[in-house]
């Protein structure tokens, strides 16, 4: 019964073979990873392709099935040459109908090669010229410090962001780290954690700057790396200005326009070049730089009130001053929108960033009679007389710091012909109100 059992299984996976191979799309090699490789040692290799099928395996007694993985080989074979030349690829091994896992042993003369591979039943898919080697790795690899970048300036206290990078071209890296130290002073040592494999890398730390002993003193990032051959990186070490954490003593002006361009004196020590000022988080260069003094212009901002620092190398300052930046008034509205044209229509005009006595209304080159300031939207006051007739001018509000400010349909009010408006209401010259 056993052995009639047997005979059924092996029947039908024979069926079922024989059925697959009847529709089974053709099968090709398309790559080979990596396509081009030093034979100093053996690497893994990712052979793809398309429709890649390995044998399939049930057993219906048992109600399982299976995969044989490793049904495949593959070879390398220098083009044109004999079929005895090619080189077996070891652990060959099914992964997908598109992949193909692989080692390449070491000691590969160099020289271009066809790629094979044979499948369960025996046919062979060949990529030519897919894969060269390139004999012995000679070179070592390069490193290099990323970040910080080169002739930036590291103040005390500043948190330091550190990136290295080795690349050994098709080469394998094997190490990758650095030394940090000041002229006197050892920071720190870094290793990086390097992928099995990697032909290139990189790796990121971070350090707190410490305080210089004099003017001259500098940060020294020396890094270093090593490919799997055992060459050396060539290393160069990278030097930045370690800078002492400046003070801020005084500033003047404090207030300005939001548009910006206001000249700023900025009083302290320990300024060198390189020292920013910081409005909120929005660095500016100076214009001029003393060890002792700063002159810069305001930039555009937000209105409003901003912190107001200097820093150098990342390092702030710990004192904490402010700047206001103070916007140009807009006019929105203004109602009534019309009046006789000797004034004295009482009014109220409404809009965006009033300043109380500091903001002007303007009825064309005339000044609004007698303001009220009832908040940073609203003004009410008198009509002047019309200095040029009837008809509308344009009304615009002025601040002493802020300017002037603009909406895209002009705010005006139109003086109607005497004798066409109802009564002004008030003499334009009596701000209590009376007639």
């Amino acid at each position: 019964m056993t052995g009639r059992r047997s005979a059924a299984a092996t029947a039908l996976i024979g069926a079922f073979w024989g059925c697959a191979a009847n529709t089974e799309t053709e099968s090709k090699v398309t790559a080979i990873a990596p396509a081009a490789a030093f034979n100093d040692s053996a690497f893994p290799a990712l052979i793809q392709g398309d429709a890649f099928r390995p044998i399939y395996r049930f057993d219906t007694m048992a109600a399982a099935a299976g995969t044989d993985v490793g049904s495949f080989s593959a070879t390398l074979t220098p083009i044109d040459g004999p079929a005895e030349a090619a080189i077996a690829l070891e652990g060959v091994t099914w992964q997908s109908p598109w992949a193909i896992a692989a080692t390449v042993p070491a000691g590969v003369p160099a020289g271009r090669y066809d790629v094979a591979v044979t499948d369960p039943r025996g046919r062979k898919m060949q990529l030519a010229g897919g894969f060269v080697s390139l004999g012995s790795d000679t070179e070592p690899p390069l490193v290099a410090v990323d970040e910080p970048a080169p002739g930036a300036i590291i103040g005390t206290g500043a948190t330091v962001q550190v990136t290295l990078a080795a690349d050994d071209g098709e080469g394998v890296v094997a190490t990758l780290g650095a030394s940090i130290a000041t002229t006197t002073m050892a920071i720190a040592d870094v290793a990086c954690n390097v992928p099995a494999g990697a032909h290139s890398t990189s790796c990121h730390t971070a350090f707190v700057a410490p305080a210089p002993v004099d003017e001259n003193d500098v940060i020294i990032i020396t890094p270093y790396a090593t490919d799997s051959v055992g060459h050396d990186a060539e290393m160069t070490p990278a030097m930045f200005k370690l800078a002492a954490r400046p003070s801020l003593t005084s500033a003047t002006p404090t207030v300005g326009p939001a548009s910006g361009g206001t000249e700023i004196t900025v009083g302290g020590s320990d300024f060198i070049e390189g020292t920013v000022l910081l409005f909120g988080d929005q660095a500016v260069q100076p214009t001029s730089v003393t060890p002792t003094e700063i002159k810069a212009l305001t930039p555009a901002h937000d209105p409003g009130s901003a912190t107001l620092k200097v820093s150098t190398g990342g390092a702030a300052c710990k004192q904490t001053m402010y700047f206001d930046f103070v916007a140009a008034p807009i006019v929105r509205l203004v109602k009534p929108p019309h009046g006789p044209v000797t004034g004295g229509t009482r009014i109220s005009v409404a809009g965006n960033f009033f300043r109380g006595i500091k903001t002007t209304i303007q009825f064309g080159t005339q000044p609004l009679l007698c303001p009220v300031f009832m908040g940073p939207n609203r003004i009410d006051g008198v009509v002047p007389p019309s200095a040029t007739g009837p008809g509308a001018v344009a009304v615009k509000a002025y601040d002493e710091i802020g300017g002037s400010g603009a909406v895209p349909d002009e705010v005006t009010f139109t003086y109607d012909p005497e004798g066409d408006s109802p009564d002004g209401g008030t003499d334009p010259t009596n701000c209590a109100g009376g007639p």
